[in-house]
């Protein structure tokens, strides 16, 4: 998956949407993870800043037909919260082939304004602790996606 705004593109991995296609209930839980924990990584420094909505939008375009419609309709982000920790339940029990790509994304929107404050470094660990992704794994994901940021 390619990051920056257009360069994070589920559109342009193959091998993750051929298997969420296979998958509808898969693809489901993975579209509200994305949806649910995308806003709250893009608030998760206390704003949502206009890099972050455009970096989720294009994240989301694949899987919802208005996806920015949507973002501005979820409210504030504790209505994502419950519904998130339902979502990474399932995910964790059920989706270790695509858990890692999911985590790149989010990672990648925290990484869209190019600045990694320490509320997003908590939520990332926090998502990949219930994703059941290890620490060292979530943090080298967080890591990369800066790289691929240029920085």
């Amino acid at each position: 998956m390619a990051a920056q705004k257009g360069q994070y593109k589920l559109s342009e991995d193959n091998s993750l949407l051929c298997t969420l296609e296979l998958n509808p209930t898969l693809k489901t839980y993975a579209s509200n993870f994305l949806l649910y924990g995308g806003i709250l990584a893009g608030h998760s420094d206390g704003r949502f800043d206009l890099e972050e909505l455009a970096y989720l939008s294009d994240a989301l375009s694949p899987l919802f037909d208005s996806p920015e419609e949507l973002i501005r309709g979820m409210g504030s982000p504790e209505t994502a919260v419950a519904s998130l920790d339902e979502t990474m339940d399932w995910l964790k029990e059920n989706g270790d082939d695509v858990n890692h790509d999911l985590l790149r994304c989010l990672t990648g929107i925290v990484a869209a304004d190019h600045v990694l404050r320490p509320g997003e470094l908590r939520f990332i660990q926090n998502i990949s602790n219930g994703l059941g992704i290890s620490s060292e794994d979530g943090k080298q994901i967080l890591e990369d996606a800066f790289r691929a940021m240029g920085h």
